[in-house]
């Protein structure tokens, strides 16, 4: 039940982080990086206030979610509890959401991707099983692992960022687009030759079945 709130609040990140990245990238490719970086602190002060407005509703309507949730008293209580960690790790979630986007408009999807994987298994999955099972916690230090994996997260990604060389990289993705735009219109130009001599084909076909038929009417 809880999942289903988490998945909300990424929903609603997820349409800054995508719409930042796909901007950021059009001006890396226009080799724009002055207009890509000013974008990428946008992009972060948006995120984070964002982060910190969803998070002040979660903790205010905490009790109520619960009882929309569920209808056992138990399950109310339980979740109630849990969503005061839910808003704290949805913080630290936002602010790593943005910044994946942000290194993976940069071209650099693999070590973006390859950071959230590594503070996931060696960071959230061991926290959470140590605490459950060791520490004896309750689902709380669930939320607790996930805030503190994300947190970890959103720092490493944020040290990529910062220490971009943004004109190096809008170059690099600005070549490599346009050679990727060339090889294909050379195809294209095969394409429409050969589409032109079919045309050409066609069309003497086309006059020599109008002499033919207008020979036989003659005839």
């Amino acid at each position: 039940m809880t999942g289903i709130v988490w998945e909300a609040l990424e929903a609603i990140t997820e349409g800054l982080s995508d719409a930042a990245a796909i901007r950021i990238a059009y001006y890396l490719v226009e080799n724009q990086p002055s207009q890509a970086k000013r974008l990428t602190s946008k992009s972060i002060y948006l995120g984070g206030v964002q982060g910190c407005i969803v998070t002040a509703i979660v903790l205010m309507a905490g009790p109520n979610i619960a009882v929309i949730l569920s209808k056992d008293r138990t399950l109310q209580h339980l979740i109630a509890n849990l969503m005061s960690m839910v808003a704290l790790a949805n913080l630290s979630m936002t602010l790593a959401q943005v910044y994946w986007s942000v290194v993976g408009a940069q071209g650099r999807f693999a070590v973006a991707s390859s950071t959230i994987l590594a503070c996931r298994w060696l960071i959230t999955i061991p926290l959470s099983i140590g605490m459950l099972y060791g520490g004896g916690y309750g689902l709380s230090s669930v939320g607790g692992a996930i805030s503190i994996g994300f947190s970890t997260a959103s720092s490493i990604l944020a040290f990529y960022v910062f220490l971009t060389d943004w004109p190096s990289v809008a170059q690099k993705l600005h070549d490599k687009m346009k050679e990727q735009a060339i090889s294909p219109a050379n195809g294209n130009d095969e394409v429409e030759l050969n589409d032109n001599d079919e045309e050409s084909d066609i069309d003497e076909d086309d006059e020599s079945s109008s002499d033919d038929s207008s020979t036989g009417i003659g005839m």
